[in-house]
């Protein structure tokens, strides 16, 4: 199947040369987690079956808890849990270090159980180098059934209101967003079996920076003064969309 192409585009076979590279690309695509939009090429993809991987916690609130779990999975077998502190507000954020990304439109995508008490679940990229920062955040706030993205002024811009998702421990939803990393604007955030667009919406672009790296992150964060566990996995990072 070529690049960005449905899988029903053709009728009769095609002539291409594929790579391992290609091959590796189209196994992930099979299982992707957002089946209605496949553009782009895989740059990282972890279904957890070789464990967190490059995934660990960073900025999390202080007594939340992750780790791998075989109690509820997409694939595999085995998952990723999120645990945030059980005060109203506390996140358990994981991140990840992205290597060779261009600058280019960049997907993150993911399968999340939207569990009861939940108050958001977040994707966000950001990227730095030695004098500047970008950051681009799609949120899901569960409590409220809105969509947003960050843009320059510390604000969230409302992009769609989903319908409520089935709270359970097993039921995993596909999250997916695009971001333009070359003119540092939102694209698109799909949900569910919905798209809603972001395109034109700023993200943040700021002078900054110290470090050069690229990190992925995903983040959830508790309702009230409760106990959570949300469930992840078939995470996938794409360019080129």
């Amino acid at each position: 199947m070529p690049h960005g192409a449905p899988d029903w585009f053709a009728s009769k076979p095609t002539v291409f040369i594929h790579t391992m590279g290609d091959l590796g690309e189209h196994a992930a695509r099979t299982g992707s987690p957002v089946v209605y939009d496949r553009r782009g090429n895989v740059v990282s993809m972890t279904t957890f079956i070789e464990g967190l991987g490059r995934w660990y916690s960073t900025g999390s609130s202080v007594g939340s808890n992750y780790g791998l779990s075989h109690r509820y999975a997409v694939s595999n077998g085995v998952s990723m849990f999120m645990t945030p502190d059980d005060d109203d507000g506390d996140a358990c954020q994981m991140g990840q270090i992205v290597t060779l990304l261009s600058k280019s439109l960049v997907g993150i995508e993911c399968r999340f159980t939207p569990v009861q008490n939940l108050a958001e679940f977040q994707i966000k990229l950001g990227i730095y180098t030695m004098t500047r920062h970008q950051e681009y955040i799609a949120r899901f706030d569960h409590q409220n059934l809105k969509l947003y993205v960050n843009n320059p002024k510390d604000t969230w811009v409302e992009i769609g209101e989903p319908e409520r998702l089935y709270e359970g421990a097993d039921f995993f939803v596909p999250f997916k967003a695009v971001f333009d990393t070359v003119n540092a604007e939102h694209v698109r955030v799909l949900l569910g079996d919905t798209e809603y667009s972001a395109a034109g919406i700023d993200a943040v672009d700021d002078p900054g920076g110290g470090s050069v790296s690229t990190w992925a992150y995903l983040k959830a964060v508790v309702h009230g003064a409760n106990a959570i566990e949300v469930m992840v996995d078939d995470i996938i990072i794409t360019q080129n969309e």
